[in-house]
């Protein structure tokens, strides 16, 4: 992986500037199966990351339909707020559910999606699956979405006492199966934030795919938060490659700072 493998963008929204950094690569996958969506309408700003499921027919085809789907919504409506994810979660889950191969058969795969909408100094956001949303402010950082996956499932089972410990550990191995994704046909799980949250001077926001928080510490981003994207995006791609994973995944994520104009 080159050091500076990543695209970065800035966009003018009339009191805040929202800078932006893109990275995505194969990882050591034969295929491709993320895609990603960064794009303006006015003062608004939406972005998405989506991670494919099914190969590199239905894998690559589902995320790349799902941001489509909404980046296309998102040119078309003025919608603000939670409104928007609200009136296109289930365009996006049949966008991809009713993808077809050349024989008219669907292709059958999936994608999660984590992505959000920036309006003045308002954010909100859509997550379905194990894609990730984290906001640092500060020295602090909050994972603002939760992963629809079988091990927190499981974790609540436990604690509601509905299964027992060893129903738990048996079950335990198959934690990152996914309970809810795009293209499942009928999204029942899903996390969209149903009040903005504001936004302040310096806010950075991190929207990833798995193959990043699995080979690198999100965490040690807070350490250099206020540095710009660009930077930081560098020293993440840095740190992966001086510290190699055994097999690593497509790797996609998107930084965004929020700058109040002075």
């Amino acid at each position: 992986m080159k050091e500076q493998e990543y695209q970065t963008l800035q966009y003018d929204c009339g009191q805040s500037v929202i800078s932006v950094c893109v990275h995505s690569d194969i990882g050591d996958r034969s295929a491709q199966e993320d895609n990603y969506t960064v794009a303006e309408n006015g003062s608004r700003v939406f972005a998405a990351v989506c991670d494919g499921m099914g190969g590199i027919r239905g894998g690559a085809a589902a995320s790349r339909a799902a941001a489509e789907c909404l980046t296309d919504a998102f040119d078309r409506s003025t919608e603000t707020g939670a409104a928007f994810f609200m009136d296109h979660l289930d365009d996006a889950d049949a966008a991809v559910y009713f993808l077809k191969d050349e024989n008219g058969k669907r292709l059958g795969g999936g994608t999660t999606i984590v992505s959000v909408l920036i309006y003045g100094d308002k954010l909100n956001w859509l997550s379905v699956g194990d894609s990730r949303l984290y906001l640092f402010r500060g020295s602090e950082m909050v994972q603002a979405t939760a992963d629809h996956n079988y091990g927190i499932m499981l974790d609540q089972l436990l604690a509601d006492g509905e299964i027992t410990q060893e129903q738990y550990d048996e079950e335990i191995p198959k934690h990152a199966a996914l309970t809810s994704y795009l293209g499942i046909g009928g999204v029942k799980i899903y996390d969209i934030s149903t009040e903005p949250l504001i936004l302040q001077d310096g806010d950075l926001l991190l929207l990833t795919s798995d193959g990043l928080y699995h080979a690198f510490d999100v965490r040690s981003i807070a350490e250099i938060a206020s540095q710009t994207p660009a930077e930081i995006a560098e020293k993440i791609l840095q740190s992966i490659a001086e510290h190699p994973t055994v097999k690593r995944d497509n790797t996609t994520f998107i930084l965004l700072q929020y700058s109040e104009k002075k």
